[in-house]
């Protein structure tokens, strides 16, 4: 694994990775194919997010980054019909430095931070940390990428909860997304919305907008393989950019306890991952996260696997030349 390091600037606010990779020269991990940040180009990348300052209860997401950088190690670059060619990389940009800040700063230096390596970035998946940081990442993409932006958000909650900059929340995150101007409330849609999980209000409020809410009954009845496309449809409406935003409390907790809010009745998680690979694979797919991945919470290591599988959904849909036949 590469060990460049960069001079720039954003440096001063991104911090090398706690969790350390393993190296080998066998060829066949997917660790191999990562490397730390040298300052340049990179057709992916991911970022960690070390924060839960915005979790009202069951803390600990501060720890999902370095969770899912273990688990990482666990997998092989084999997908059964094809291998990440050897050469291909993704990068680690580190994790920002979120140490110590309250919820409105550490929002503040995501953005500005993001903002920084955004121009050398074609795609970043970020990964927390609580909820309430999809909504700095997707301010700084807005910001270096221009266009009109559609929201697909897999979360077993709505998040639009009502707030002041003393109230920000993992439960406001979609709320403040909708004010910005390049994402209108027509381009949000949210999957997996829980029942006996959310506030008749909040799904209101969601409704009264134009916000396309498909909960998990929904999808059980017309099958995920339908309710992505449509979904993915709204989304991309006239829009120059897709972000796709994983809450794996959107997984049942059978399968993905290790969350802050998890619950059950939840999404399979066969049902993500078709979905994440039917996003990523669009023309209009950007970026995206995954978050409150929770290892004090978690049983053998479950969700975070859950997490990387999720990434690799991604990753195997947006760069199929990297990894091979996505199938």
């Amino acid at each position: 694994m590469s060990n460049g390091q960069t001079d720039s600037g954003f440096q001063s606010s991104l911090l090398p990775p706690r969790a350390r990779y393993p190296t080998s020269d066998g060829g066949g991990r997917l660790v191999e194919r990562i490397q730390l940040d040298d300052g340049g180009p990179c057709a992916a990348a991911i970022v960690g997010l070390p924060f839960d300052a915005a979790i009202p209860t069951r803390p600990g997401a501060r720890r999902g980054p370095d969770a899912f950088r273990t688990a990482l190690a666990r997998f092989s670059a084999d997908q059964g019909s094809s291998a990440w060619p050897v050469g291909s990389r993704i990068t680690d940009l580190g994790d920002v430095d979120l140490h110590g800040l309250g919820v409105a700063d550490a929002h503040d230096r995501v953005a500005k931070v993001l903002g920084s390596v955004l121009d050398r970035v074609e795609c970043l998946v970020s990964i927390g940390g609580d909820q309430s940081l999809s909504f700095p990442v997707l301010r700084a993409l807005v910001d270096a990428r221009g266009g009109k932006w559609g929201l697909i958000s897999l979360d077993a909650h709505h998040d639009v909860r009502p707030y002041n900059r003393d109230s920000i929340s993992s439960g406001t995150s979609m709320r403040r997304a909708l004010e910005l101007e390049a994402l209108p409330p027509q381009r949000l849609v949210q999957v997996g919305i829980r029942p006996f999980a959310n506030s008749a209000a909040h799904r209101a409020w969601c409704e009264e907008r134009g916000v396309a809410v498909y909960d998990v009954a929904t999808v059980r009845t017309r099958g995920i393989e339908q309710v992505a496309q449509e979904a993915l449809e709204r989304a991309s409406l006239e829009a120059d950019h897709l972000y796709v935003s994983l809450d794996l409390d959107v997984v049942d907790q059978a399968q993905a306890p290790g969350t802050s809010a998890a619950g059950p009745g939840g999404l399979s998680v066969s049902e993500v991952l078709r979905a994440l690979e039917m996003w990523a694979s669009s023309t209009t797919f950007s970026d995206g996260d995954i978050m409150e991945l929770s290892p004090r919470w978690d049983w053998g290591d479950e969700t975070a696997r859950v997490a990387v599988r999720a990434f690799l959904a991604i990753a195997s849909a947006r760069w199929p030349t990297l990894i091979g036949n996505a199938g």
